[in-house]
């Protein structure tokens, strides 16, 4: 779901999925389709929806985690070609992740 933020804001109805492939601790490729089929009240006629698939790539760069993908858009509502990128880290201090939860201490 989007939400719309403001007078005008509506509530839209946009679907995604991934399906990947691990090629390596730090690698994967996959595809990504993500729709916006438009508000809830009444979805757009098939010509104005957004239907946009993605091959992707996954890796890292140091402490970056890296999403790279070009895409395709299916139908007349959608941009024809697209390119997407995002960059993410753990925020969490090295090693941190490995640390027992409160839980897992209090059952020692």
């Amino acid at each position: 779901m989007d939400i719309g933020l403001g007078s005008q804001g509506e509530v839209e109805f946009v679907p995604a999925a991934r399906l990947a492939r691990k090629l390596g601790e730090d690698l994967a490729i996959g595809l990504e389709c993500y729709t916006n089929f438009g508000p809830f009240r009444g979805f757009l006629p098939l010509n104005e929806q957004q239907h946009n698939l993605y091959g992707v790539v996954d890796f890292k760069v140091g402490r970056f985690d890296v999403n790279f993908g070009l895409g395709y858009g299916l139908t007349s509502g959608s941009d024809r070609f697209m390119t997407k990128l995002i960059i993410g880290t753990d925020l969490n201090e090295p090693g941190e992740r490995n640390q027992p939860t409160a839980l897992q201490r209090l059952r020692k």
